[in-house]
């Protein structure tokens, strides 16, 4: 069996990737970076937390269980 390192080393091994080009963006369909692509701006402006879920206890999540909402977080506010 491979190792993953000499598993991706031969798969690298076997791609032609071919020179790198400019193109313009609507002619990129299907291809791919050649180097990262950075922008000099954060996105967006400002400090944001893009999760939304629930917390739960693996044991208080058995099948039939009715777990109680106890608590919520809004956006700009601390934990209690």
């Amino acid at each position: 069996m491979l190792s993953e390192a000499d598993a991706r080393a031969q798969i690298l091994a076997r791609l032609d990737v071919g020179a790198a080009e400019a193109v313009p963006l609507a002619e990129a369909l299907g291809r791919f970076a050649a180097r990262d692509v950075l922008s000099p701006l954060d996105l967006p402006p400002f400090a944001n937390s893009a999760m939304d879920g629930y917390a739960v206890r693996s044991g208080d999540a058995a099948r039939g269980s009715i777990l109680r909402l106890v608590g919520e977080q809004r956006r700009g506010s601390t934990a209690d």
